[in-house]
């Protein structure tokens, strides 16, 4: 009778073992610890980038480096406030037309000459110088040039002029029409001004240089 209780109580001893063996082994299978993430930086958050705006040069005055001669081209340059340079060359000085017709004008009490009419000249390629007689030319007059159908250039020395209506009416032959570096003037603005129809009828006319700032 001892004998098999004893039994019994070895097999129930080994039941309970087994029982919490398979219990400690599903309890670590389940361990539900999880793995502590690394915490994200901030970002930082960019600054915009300012859109960067053209330099527009603001240049000075035109200064002569080298004046033109008959043989040799001048040279002028000008400076920006960023310290850019422009340089430009000033064509060969042309010899200047004979015989075309002057008057006489006042302004303000200040003398200047007009040219008047091609007068005696013939040349094709005209010449109008800066200064007649000591004094400047500062305006070609109305009609001056008209039907002068033989015309193929004109050079006009003096930037600071008036060029009147109809002053090269019907010139048929006329191409070119160039403005020279000259500024021959007195008291008040030099300025380029250009007169109703100055250059009607030109049909050849291909190529004209006036300052920028002109008036038309």
């Amino acid at each position: 009778m001892k004998k098999k209780v004893l039994t019994r109580v070895i097999v129930l001893v080994l039941i309970v073992s087994f029982i919490i063996s398979l219990a400690a082994c599903t309890g670590g299978n389940n361990d539900n610890t999880t793995t502590p993430t690394t915490p994200t930086t901030p970002t930082t958050p960019t600054t915009p980038t300012t859109p960067t705006t053209p330099h527009t040069c603001s240049f000075g005055d035109w200064k002569i480096v080298r004046e033109a001669t008959d043989l040799e081209e001048g040279l002028k340059e000008r400076y920006c406030e960023c310290g850019e340079k422009e340089t430009k060359t000033i064509p060969v000085a042309m010899p200047n037309s004979d015989g075309l017709e002057f008057e006489l004008q006042s302004l303000f009490n200040d003398y200047f000459y007009v040219v008047a009419g091609v007068g005696s000249c013939t040349d094709t390629d005209i010449v109008i110088p800066d200064t007649y007689n000591g004094l400047p030319v500062m305006q070609i007059g109305p009609k001056a040039f008209s039907d002068c159908t033989w015309i193929t250039s004109i050079t006009i020395q003096n930037k600071c002029i008036f060029i009147d209506q109809y002053a090269f009416f019907g010139c048929t032959s006329l191409e070119s029409v160039m403005m020279g570096e000259s500024e021959m003037k007195y008291s008040f603005e030099c300025i380029t001004m250009l007169g109703d129809y100055a250059f009607y009828g030109c049909t050849s006319l291909k190529n004209v240089e006036f300052p920028d700032d002109i008036f038309l």
